[in-house]
């Protein structure tokens, strides 16, 4: 089993990111936008699919009394106006299984 919140914190804008969660399932897209905070926060938004057709997920943890919590995966899905967030379970593992070819030139963008 790999760290999530090493890999997580080592994500950049447009990364092919995949995440699997306890239960099994697996989630994968391209990271946008990426936050973060060392020793505060991480969160990684990653969306699978064009923009109007987009499954969203968001991947995040926070950083407390000297140890980061176990991040947590997100669901929203674009099609449905009314939709909300949805939680989807604890993450295990995550990987980078795509760098973005123009990673250096978008370094700006990473909140």
């Amino acid at each position: 089993m790999n760290d999530p919140i090493r890999t997580l914190a080592d994500v950049a804008p447009h990364d092919r990111v995949r995440v699997t969660l306890l239960n099994g399932d697996r989630l994968e897209g391209r990271a946008q936008p990426v936050e973060f905070e060392p020793e505060r926060r991480v969160r990684v938004e990653l969306r699978s699919g064009d923009v109007d057709r987009a499954i969203r997920y968001d991947v995040s943890s926070t950083y407390r009394t000297d140890e980061w919590e176990t991040p947590v995966a997100r669901r929203y899905d674009v099609r449905h106006e009314e939709s909300e967030w949805i939680t989807m379970g604890d993450v295990s593992e995550a990987s980078i299984t795509e760098r973005s070819s123009d990673r250096e030139d978008r370094s700006d963008e990473r909140v």
